[in-house]
């Protein structure tokens, strides 16, 4: 079960609920799709859900306005060779770590797990 499968469960779990699954599937198109024509709900993050031109028009989303669990990202690259948009993105993802580091020195946040 990935991070995205364990968050929606525990929203689930939170409002005391315990979905009935009748299929599972890791394709962002199929997935898409069944909702689309009216066969389920899901629960997705922003990060891994964005309309394709003809499910903009079919499915609707609603932002939520509760705490949300953190989910972790990172960065793949060729083996001993970055090219210059990966090491832009090695940049920000450092930028960033570092910053919540410092903050968390500071006793104003935590560091990631």
């Amino acid at each position: 079960m990935d991070e995205g499968d364990r968050n929606a469960m525990k929203y689930w779990a939170d409002a005391g609920l315990q979905p009935t699954a009748v299929m599972k599937t890791s394709s962002m198109e199929a997935l898409c799709e069944m909702v689309a024509l009216g066969l389920g709900v899901t629960i997705l993050s922003d990060m891994v859900f964005r309309p394709w031109p003809l499910d903009g028009r079919r499915i609707h989303s609603v932002e939520v306005d509760w705490p949300l669990p953190l989910m972790e990202v990172g960065l793949a690259w060729q083996r001993d060779t970055l090219s210059p948009a990966s090491l832009g993105v090695q940049g920000v993802f450092d930028a960033l770590w570092h910053g919540q580091r410092a903050a968390s020195l500071n006793g104003r946040a935590k560091p990631a797990a």
